[in-house]
């Protein structure tokens, strides 16, 4: 009888601290519900919070986005990555990001209806992990982001008679680091500017770095 009440003693002091240590959930996660929308045809816009119930700092955070057909992010046969969000440097201990709206540059994906996971990530490495609720449908656009810079909106041009012109909105960079931009306006035979030749009509010097 000794031997059973200690074991049934010990049992029940490990499920208490499993308990314990789980109530708040994890030192580093992500605060939702947390969304994505598009924002222009190369870029969306994320919300969502981080906050950091450890007692360090944490590494360089980031949020990583992917589209797949399952809801099940591991089970789905088709993953698509989205784009990547620089968050911050680092997180202060026992303190928060509150949610707010971001937005960043999009990968575009084959178009279709998908369920959304983001991956917060510090130091490159998955922290948290969380499924959009609602999916996301896409289709086809007018521009593609290749990189972290994106247009914020899409750009347009106006032609009357011999003058044309070139309505080019802000650029943002959801990276970590400063780019060198230059914008070009060109002529192309085809919707995919790589799918055939093309020609430079000329550049514009609003901006050089981003």
């Amino acid at each position: 009888m000794q031997i059973r009440t200690a074991v049934f003693l010990t049992l029940l002091l490990m499920i208490g601290d499993s308990l314990a240590a789980g109530r708040d959930g994890p030192d580093l996660e992500l605060v939702c519900p947390c969304t994505l929308e598009a924002a222009s045809s190369s870029s969306t816009i994320s919300s969502f919070g981080v906050i950091n119930r450890g007692s360090s700092a944490t590494g360089e955070l980031a949020l990583a986005a992917y589209a797949h057909s399952d809801r099940d992010y591991f089970a789905s046969s088709t993953s698509e990555y989205l784009g990547q969000l620089a968050i911050s440097p680092s997180l202060s201990a026992n303190t928060q990001i509150n949610k707010t709206a971001y937005q960043t540059s999009l990968n575009q994906p084959s178009n279709g209806t998908y369920h959304i996971t983001f991956l917060l990530l510090e130091d490159g490495s998955v922290s948290d992990r969380t499924l959009m609720s609602e999916q996301v449908s896409f289709g086809d656009v007018a521009s593609r982001a290749f990189s972290d810079l994106y247009f914020t909106t899409d750009p347009s041009i106006s032609i009357a008679g011999s003058t044309l012109t070139l309505n080019v909105p802000g650029i943002g960079n959801s990276g970590s680091s400063n780019q060198t931009v230059e914008v070009l306006l060109t002529a192309t035979e085809n919707q995919d500017f790589f799918a055939g030749p093309f020609v430079t009509i000329g550049p514009y010097d609003g901006v050089s770095q981003v």
